[in-house]
């Protein structure tokens, strides 16, 4: 393992380090690589790291190396403390789903941000890492819903924290709800101390890699198996700060089905022309046009959304081979890629519309018609709202 010690002056808020001077001298320390799965800092060498690091700095690090419990303002030590309350609504947040990785842009998500903060306000500097290069394996490090906090089951005080705000975070909220507070963070998974929690599909406990395995209890395996850190990987809704513990609002709409249409596709001959008309919703996810009539988003685990174009509005049943669409994702939970293809037909690897996260874009299209003159709608990364509009559309002769 390569180790690089940078030291800046006036680093970023949310650059993990160690502590800044006041002439804001910061010894910023990580590793150079790390494999999947592992946290950004090396829990086994953070201390002579910080030696070196401060000791560029020109700091006096004698407190920073071994750092009694944090007191809060009544003297209790931050070892039994958990976040303080605030106010939630009383509707939950929809069950998370396993919303793995499947782009490349490794930015700390604002979610992630305010996980790392609260954890900080609560129990304390701890070294932490967010992303990771993205070829290093498929991890949400790489796009910036992960968080790894650099805590040790084989230090007392910090085995207590871990223990202390993991019971708060997916045990009985104040409600009593199981795993409440889990669930309006938008936690998607975590591991610690050879197991890992699952907040989708049979939520709980599991073994993590066979962790509990005499083999692998020396502190080689401290790493691999989550013994000097807690893993936290987001959904999208949680890395964007959506849900309710962020927003105060719960993100409860359900994805959109997948749907399916039979029927042949147009065969137009002769010379094409292309006609505009006025614009004609066909697609509304928010309203559930298009959608079967219920409100939902499409979601990067569902199924293409299919909808019937020729025949509505201002566009013929027959003779035309291709349609113009205004294609708008409303403000994705993520960097979003919206394909759209003729329905029946294989999905193109080229994405027809893009959207940066929480940003609404409008992208104009030409879309040919598939099975049953339709076409198939599908999102990458995370979920959005659909917008689409028939603007135009190419004709012939039909056949």
């Amino acid at each position: 393992m390569s180790v690089l010690v940078q030291i800046h002056r006036n680093a970023p808020a949310d650059t993990p380090s160690m502590p800044v001077r006041s002439d804001g001298c910061t010894a910023i320390v990580s590793r150079v690589s790390s494999p999947d799965a592992r946290p950004i800092v090396a829990r086994a060498h953070r201390h002579k790291m910080a030696l070196v690091a401060t000791a560029a700095c020109g700091l006096v690090i004698a407190t920073a190396v071994a750092m009694p419990p944090i007191q809060s303002a009544a003297g209790a030590s931050s070892a039994s403390m958990v976040p303080a309350p605030r106010a939630l609504p009383q509707a939950l947040d929809a069950q998370a789903q396993y919303e793995g990785q499947t782009l490349c842009s490794p930015v700390t998500r604002p979610g992630i941000k305010a996980l790392r903060a609260l954890l900080l306000v609560t129990y304390g500097p701890h070294p932490s890492g967010t992303t990771r290069s993205c070829n290093e394996g498929r991890t949400e490090h790489a796009d910036g819903r992960a968080l790894d906090w650099m805590v040790s089951v084989r230090n007392p005080v910090e085995a207590q924290q871990a223990t202390t705000f993991l019971t708060w975070l997916v045990g009985p909220d104040a409600a009593g709800v199981p795993a409440g507070n889990a669930r309006r963070m938008g936690i998607m998974y975590l591991g610690w101390n050879n197991r890992m929690w699952r907040g989708y599909g049979k939520v709980g406990w599991g073994e993590l890699r066979g962790c509990l395995a005499k083999s692998k209890a020396k502190p080689f395996f401290d790493t691999d198996c989550h013994r000097n850190h807690i893993h936290f990987s987001m959904t999208w809704d949680g890395a964007a700060a959506r849900t309710s513990y962020w927003s105060g609002s719960p993100v409860a709409r359900t994805t959109c089905p997948s749907t399916s249409t039979r029927g042949p596709s147009p065969i137009v001959a002769g010379p094409i022309q292309q006609v505009a008309v006025p614009a004609t919703a066909i697609v509304r996810t928010a309203t559930g046009l298009g959608a079967g009539g219920r409100s939902c988003r499409l979601n990067q685990r569902s199924g293409p959304l299919v909808v019937k174009v020729a025949g509505r509005g201002n566009v013929p049943s027959l003779g035309v081979q291709s349609v113009l669409l205004l294609i708008t994702p409303v403000a994705p939970n993520a960097p979003t890629r919206i394909s759209a293809w003729p329905a029946g037909g294989a999905k193109p690897r080229a994405p027809i519309a893009i959207a940066p996260q929480n940003q609404t874009v409008t992208t104009l299209a030409s879309v040919k018609l598939g099975a049953n003159g339709s076409i198939a709608f599908a999102t990458d990364t995370g979920s959005t709202d659909l917008r689409v509009e028939v603007v135009g559309y190419l004709r012939g002769a039909s056949r």
